[in-house]
């Protein structure tokens, strides 16, 4: 075999063929710079279109969600609204409670109490459930069904007297179970008795059944430990209550039955 000998190159030639890859070389760089680039406006462009497509999905879901509410509650105002007024009184309610209830006929009791809180909703009190204010009535009265086992349990317990009301001293061993056995202060007991009582009624001096989810829930969203001037001071337990927690529709607010594990229903 015959060995292959590179052909003699001049110096001006070597010079060339050394700038002509490094040419190539930088070509084939700006080429790799340019296709990276490409491929992250892709990227980028396919992360604005997810985006996009989310944000128009929920949405059009919204408005789904919006065109189903209309269409719930014009369907229960065409078969509870016996007046043709567009808003439920207390006996139309009633009906729809009740069928809510699988037949199960709700107290005049819990009705005033639903009726009540949910007229609270559009600010305007006609002791009627307007339309706008039928989505919270629907959901004070599931919230309430949920905890109802729990209510009648530590009402019936506390109740001793069977006097169908919880009066001070029994309030607050009912507190005093959910706080752990560790007792509550007096004026918050009697600041919470203040504002719960009177909720569906004319206030009796008591908390009565319906009453008491509206009463357990104020409580425990209570800070577990009270500020001094809450407990030297006589004023009433909703001057040092945020408004809001003191006018505001007590299913707007979470069901906590023990204020020191926080856990709920």
């Amino acid at each position: 075999a015959s060995a292959t000998t590179k052909p003699h190159q001049t110096p001006h030639q070597r010079a060339s063929n050394r700038s002509n890859r490094q040419d190539s070389n930088s070509m084939a760089h700006v080429a790799a710079i340019h296709a990276g680039l490409r491929a992250g406006k892709r990227h980028a462009a396919s992360k604005h279109r997810q985006e996009f497509y989310e944000q128009q999905k929920n949405f059009w879901d919204s408005i789904q969600q919006q065109a189903e509410m209309n269409q719930m509650i014009n369907d229960i105002l065409k078969k509870y609204d016996i007046t043709h007024d567009k808003a439920l009184d207390k006996d139309e309610l009633a009906t729809l409670l009740q069928d809510l209830s699988k037949g199960e006929k709700p107290t005049d009791e819990e009705v005033m109490w639903v009726l009540r809180t949910a007229d609270r909703e559009d600010n305007v009190i006609n002791d009627k459930v307007n339309r706008s204010e039928i989505p919270a009535a629907l959901d004070i009265w599931n919230s309430y069904e949920k905890a109802k086992p729990f209510i009648n349990k530590m009402f019936d317990k506390y109740d001793t007297n069977k006097s169908g009301k919880l009066e001070f001293d029994q309030l607050k061993l009912l507190l005093t179970d959910l706080n752990d056995g560790h007792p509550p202060h007096d004026d918050e007991v009697k600041g919470v008795m203040d504002i719960a009582d009177g909720e569906v009624a004319s206030k009796t001096g008591g908390i009565n059944r319906t009453e008491l989810q509206g009463a357990i829930t104020l409580w425990s969203s209570l800070p577990p430990t009270l500020p001094h001037s809450l407990t030297s001071s006589p004023s009433p337990l909703s001057h040092s209550l945020p408004h809001s927690l003191t006018h505001s529709p007590t299913h707007s607010l979470p069901f906590l039955p023990s204020r020191s594990s926080r856990s709920f229903l």
